[in-house]
């Protein structure tokens, strides 16, 4: 048989499965680090999780008697848009899309810490609105029809589902698309480093790779941990770990100046070298774990520090030395020993001092 290209192995493939489903899951694990670098702008803590009681589950917050769930069920679709019946059919003995999302919540002893239920489609959704001529990315109950909403009541009670789990409900036109992921994702992470780090040198794909390793690693987990601490260790993908990601790989110009001017005000204070020395790890240390920190603790002490500072500018002390001693005089007792010992007060005091 004469070759027809150069390729050897040129001829319909047999079976294409394998590949089309490889790229439907690598779309869920994608939208799931496009909602963490939402949260991360917003400099909330939070948790994502993949493949746990639904496609993708993200945590507000690392406390397990706080924390509250938004679950989302990812569909990667190429047909024209899903229809409300596309919505509620189902084959025989089977779910529908909507009954398997909702039981993912219903009758589970997290049903209350669960606020939201997406349904994430890149084909969007044909459903009757009230207002025809509402275009949105995120689609409420409340935005389809009086006969659209009865519709889906009538199938939720069909499948003995608790109703009030229809208020949480979100049918969601996701702003990534489905093809290019991958240099769609690195292109905002990229915008995520510069929005923390204003000017910074970074490696936005190092970070990518880091970041899509590590929820593909925990996504595989398929155990059930009795602890929340062990769960978020083993399957969770956190603020902490994401911030600790990007300062590896990130060349922040604000620490470099940071540095420069600590090394200046050490001259002036007449610093020695052993206590300079241990005083800017006080200083980096606070830098790392304030300037970009999502718990609010950190964020309220950060928040007082400055405020202080504040103060102290305006009253104009003639010696540098004063102006700190006024500013650690000034800090609750609270504070102060969040911070740790005299050196971290200090190093905190003096990393606001030079950046305000």
């Amino acid at each position: 048989m004469p070759k027809k290209s150069d390729n050897p192995l040129f001829d319909p493939q047999r079976e294409t499965a394998g590949s089309q489903t490889f790229g439907k899951y690598e779309y869920q694990y994608h939208w799931a680090l496009c909602r963490l670098i939402e949260q991360h702008l917003k400099r909330q803590e939070y948790i994502v999780f993949v493949e746990l009681h639904e496609d993708v589950v993200v945590g507000n917050s690392l406390d397990g008697n706080k924390v509250k769930f938004e679950f989302s069920q990812v569909k990667e679709f190429s047909s024209a848009g899903i229809t409300l019946n596309g919505v509620m059919s189902s084959k025989a003995g089977k779910d529908s899309i909507l009954l398997k999302m909702l039981r993912s919540v219903s009758e589970k002893q997290f049903i209350d810490d669960v606020d939201v239920i997406n349904l994430v489609a890149t084909c969007g959704f044909k459903f009757p609105l009230k207002n025809p001529n509402l275009k949105v990315e995120v689609l409420a109950c409340t935005d389809l029809t009086e006969e659209s909403i009865s519709e889906i009541k009538k199938h939720v009670t069909s499948g003995k589902i608790d109703l009030k789990l229809i208020d949480k409900l979100n049918f969601i036109l996701p702003n990534l698309a489905s093809v290019g992921i991958q240099d769609a994702v690195v292109g905002r992470i990229a915008s995520l480093i510069d929005h923390i780090y204003p000017m910074s040198k970074s490696m936005p794909v190092y970070v990518y790779r880091t970041l899509v390793d590590e929820l593909h690693r925990k996504g595989m987990v398929s155990y059930d941990y009795k602890k929340w601490e062990d769960l978020v260790e083993k399957k969770g993908l956190t603020s902490v770990t994401v911030d600790r990601v990007i300062n590896q790989f990130a060349v922040d110009d604000r620490k470099v100046d940071l540095r420069s001017n600590f090394d200046l005000l050490a001259a002036e204070l007449a610093i020695p070298f052993i206590q300079k020395k241990n005083l800017w790890k006080c200083v980096e240390r606070y830098y790392t774990r304030a300037i970009a920190s999502r718990d609010p603790a950190t964020m309220a002490i950060d928040q007082q520090i400055c405020d202080k500072v504040s103060s102290a500018e305006d009253l104009s002390f003639s010696a540098t030395i004063d102006a700190i001693e006024f500013i650690e005089s000034e800090l609750s007792e609270k504070t102060k020993q969040a911070l740790g010992n005299a050196n971290d007060i200090r190093g905190a005091v003096i990393c606001r001092m030079l950046l305000n």
